[in-house]
């Protein structure tokens, strides 16, 4: 990721997603147990491969597909692990 950020010269940015990514992290933990490991690594070598060849075209339907694939994700996240998306009674909300 920090790499696609860097041949786009958007440093700032990877740094800012690498700062807020905790939510991001867990949600890629937890997709790997309700989505093939090799499908998401077969979306990055498709990624590498497009931008190698120069074909920002390619590169961005499979950035778009991966992108999809995770919304997907979360939808599946959801559905296996709803304890994890109700509100907590007696939480103080941070301001």
């Amino acid at each position: 990721h920090e790499v696609l950020f860097a041949l786009d010269r958007k440093p700032q940015a990877y740094a800012m997603l690498k700062n807020t990514s905790i939510h991001v992290d867990r949600a890629r933990r937890l997709s790997m147990t309700t989505v093939q490991d090799q499908r998401i690594v077969q979306d990055h070598e498709e990624i590498l491969d497009a931008v190698c060849q120069g074909r920002e075209d390619l590169a961005v339907t499979c950035m778009r597909a991966h992108l999809r694939r995770c919304k997907i994700d979360a939808k599946t996240i959801q559905t296996r692990y709803p304890e994890y998306f109700q509100p907590q009674p007696n939480r103080k909300r941070r301001r």
